[in-house]
């Protein structure tokens, strides 16, 4: 019996199944909004990043020129 199911397991798989067209099209839709939002995301980490850095270097700096009280 296990083998059995396996074997039909088998065929299934190697079935050549086309998707319908509204399903691919939501599909490509999607991954587009994917690829679209993950560019927003890396130009606004690349600003947050960069908005950090010169943070740190202002309170380093600002720590430094500052005399001990």
């Amino acid at each position: 019996m296990g083998n059995n199911f396996e074997e039909k397991i088998y065929k299934i798989f190697q079935e050549d199944l086309k998707i319908p067209r509204n399903v691919r099209a939501s599909l490509d839709n999607t991954y587009g909004q994917i690829k679209e939002n993950s560019r927003k995301e890396r130009v606004n980490m690349f600003w947050k990043r960069g908005l950090a850095a010169a943070v740190c270097i202002l309170a380093l700096g600002l720590l430094a020129a500052n005399s001990p009280v």
